[in-house]
């Protein structure tokens, strides 16, 4: 992004959800507390997956993760500029390393995405264009200039993506979510979705989800309005109502990164949802309150109205936070964790005794040189 804003993400209580007029969709209304949830209470399955990794393929930090069908898609966009592919049991599948300065390759990976049949693999790097591979074999298709310039994309269809861009329209109203038709380059608006600047400026990091016929959006604003988009429609599906600690609407039409900032820090706040799972009628998705270190889950029964919100997940009664999903997988949250970060996770005085099966999987994998996918879900 041009400017830097503000990086903040998730923590939360017991909250209740009711049906208001905007359409039919609920409005979730929270009470955001302080809170600690053990991940074994709150989800509904837990799977640890080791990643099967050849010798002399590298990646380092993850920064996302995206998914379809049985495939994994592990970005590393600033260490190796690479994305690695593997099943969901953890068997390698392929990596796409092309950072160059050749007609087939990329300059930097702004954001990427699959296509609806797995088949294809776009890059986006900013602000020159699209380049597009095969899957699996990661064989060049074709590069594609497009000067808009964008920060997050997910494919509706095998010709069509859903952008958000940050390009500025007048009044600190920026050009936000288009239908970017892939043969033509024409982008069509869609309307009805909040442009102000601070709420496009925050709608890069996993508040854009893509499923295999459908992508979620969380649109950030004093009500947070998330979205199931698809190439045929936009609905709305709930509104996000954090009551006291909303970030007043006149915030988010604010240019600079320091006014929103400012407003963020001036009291005890919420916002940012991001990282949503839907199987209908439930949804889950992360949020950050009062500091953006803070990285707090709850999860809402659209049609009974019951919400639950588990505030920050921990392994183990001893253990520090679940590593912050970097996507997900169907209605799992994924996080990958190095075993050099273990120790950070576990604390010295872990009693191995206490641990369960997974959880002593991973603890004494601390000295090995392995990597692991957390896969959770809460659904």
């Amino acid at each position: 992004m041009r400017k830097k804003y503000l990086y903040i993400v998730g923590f939360v209580g017991l909250i209740a959800c009711k049906q208001q007029t905007e359409g039919n969709a609920p409005t979730i209304t929270m009470n955001p507390e302080e809170k600690i949830t053990l991940l074994e209470e709150a989800a509904t399955d837990i799977q640890l997956i080791r990643l099967e990794i050849p010798k002399g393929v590298l990646f380092g930090e993850i920064s996302a993760l995206k998914s379809k069908d049985d495939k994994l898609f592990l970005c590393d966009e600033n260490q190796t500029k690479s994305i690695t592919m593997f099943n969901a049991q953890g068997k390698y599948l392929g990596q796409l390393r092309q950072q160059g300065q050749g007609p087939k390759e990329y300059h930097n990976i702004s954001a990427f995405a699959i296509s609806p049949d797995a088949k294809q693999m776009t890059v986006y790097q900013r602000p020159l264009g699209f380049v597009s591979y095969s899957v699996p074999n990661f064989e060049h298709i074709a590069t594609t200039a497009y000067q808009k310039y964008l920060l997050n994309f997910e494919y509706l269809s095998t010709n069509e993506l859903l952008t958000v861009s940050d390009e500025n329209i007048t009044n600190n109203k920026y050009v936000g979510l288009e239908r970017l038709n892939l043969s033509s380059l024409q982008a069509t608006p869609i309307e009805g979705i909040t442009n102000d600047a601070a709420s496009i400026e925050l709608s890069y990091p996993n508040t854009m989800v893509g499923r295999n016929d459908f992508t979620l959006y969380a649109s950030p604003n004093e009500f947070t309005r998330l979205y199931k988009i698809t190439d045929k429609q936009t609905d709305l599906l709930a509104k996000v109502d954090f009551g006291k600690y909303n970030i007043p609407e006149n915030n988010w039409k604010k240019a600079e990164a320091s006014d929103f900032e400012e407003s963020f820090a001036s009291g005890i706040r919420a916002t940012w949802v991001q990282n949503i799972t839907y199987n209908h009628p439930k949804m889950a998705f992360y949020y950050i309150f009062k500091t953006p270190e803070l990285k707090n889950v709850a999860v809402c029964n659209l049609q009974t109205n019951e919400v639950k919100d588990y505030g920050v997940l921990r392994l183990s009664k001893t253990s520090k936070a679940v590593p912050y999903p970097v996507g997900t997988y169907n209605d799992y949250y994924v996080s990958v964790i190095f075993s050099e970060d273990i120790d950070m996770i576990f604390p010295e005085d872990t009693d191995v005794n206490s641990l369960n099966g997974w959880q002593r999987k991973l603890y004494e994998a601390k000295d090995t040189e392995e990597v692991f996918l957390l896969m959770y879900k809460l659904l």
